[in-house]
C-alpha cells in the first residue's frame, strides 16, 4: 500500500500509537451580538502526528467540510508542520476547496500588532462573505484563542478583556490563553490598536508585546 505524504517511515509507523478515530472537535465562538453566530470555531491542528496525539488527515477534512468550513487560518509555523508530520497541510485545505490564511507565529508567543490587525481584517472579510471559519493552532488553546480574543474586543466595545478571556476559558478549558505575554496583550489590545492606528507604518509594525 502506497503510504500518505503525511506519514512517517514504516519503522515509525509500526511504533506509532493507535490513530484517534474521534471526530476532530470543533468550538464554535458565539458571535451573534454581530451577527454571526456559531460561524467561527476553533480546534486543535487536525491531521497531526506527534507523541501520542496521531489524527486522521481524512477524517478531519470530512468533520470540517459537514461543519461547513470555508476558511481555514493556520497560525503554526512551517517548523511546526513538519515537526507533527503535516507538511503539505496547507495544500491539502486547498485541495479540498477551502480557503487559507497562514498567520503563523511561534508558541506561547504574540505577533506585532500589525499581524493582528491584518487577521482582523481577514476574518472580517470572510464572516462578510457568509464564511464558516476555522482557526487552529496545535492544540486550540493559546495563539488560536488569543487573536479570536482581540477580534472580539475590537468587534463589541462592550467586551472586557477579563471576561473575554472567561468565554474562552468555558469554551476551550482553563488551558485557554496560555502565556503572561498573550494575557498582558489581551488586557491593553485596544490601547495598542490606538497606538497602531495613530504611528507611522513602520512604527505601526514593530508594535508588540
Amino acid at each position: 500500500m502506497a503510504s500518505s505524504r503525511f506519514d512517517s517511515s514504516s519503522d515509525e509507523e509500526a511504533e506509532s500509537p493507535p490513530t484517534d478515530t474521534q471526530p476532530l472537535r470543533i468550538d464554535w465562538v458565539d458571535l451573534s451580538i454581530i451577527g454571526y453566530p456559531n460561524s467561527v470555531g476553533i480546534s486543535q491542528m487536525p491531521g497531526c502526528k506527534f507523541k501520542n496525539n496521531w489524527r486522521n488527515l481524512k477524517n478531519d477534512l470530512e468533520t470540517m467540510t459537514n461543519a461547513g468550513i470555508q476558511s481555514v487560518y493556520v497560525l503554526l509555523t512551517t517548523g511546526e508542520l513538519r515537526k507533527y508530520r503535516a507538511s503539505q497541510l496547507l495544500d491539502e485545505y486547498n485541495s479540498s476547496g477551502i480557503n487559507v490564511h497562514h498567520y503563523p507565529f511561534p508558541d506561547g508567543t504574540v505577533p506585532t500588532v500589525d499581524i493582528v490587525v491584518n487577521f482582523i481584517y481577514d476574518l472580517k472579510e470572510d464572516l462578510g462573505n457568509q464564511r464558516k471559519t476555522l482557526i487552529h493552532c496545535y492544540g486550540g488553546l493559546g495563539r488560536s484563542c488569543f487573536l479570536v480574543a482581540c477580534f472580539m474586543l475590537e468587534m463589541d466595545e462592550s467586551l472586557s478583556p477579563d471576561r473575554v478571556i472567561d468565554i474562552f476559558r468555558s469554551i476551550r478549558g482553563a488551558g485557554a490563553i496560555q502565556t503572561v505575554k498573550q494575557y498582558n496583550f489581551i488586557q491593553d489590545f485596544r490601547k495598542l490598536r490606538e497606538i497602531y492606528d495613530q504611528s507611522p507604518p513602520d512604527e505601526a509594525r514593530s508594535l508588540s508585546r
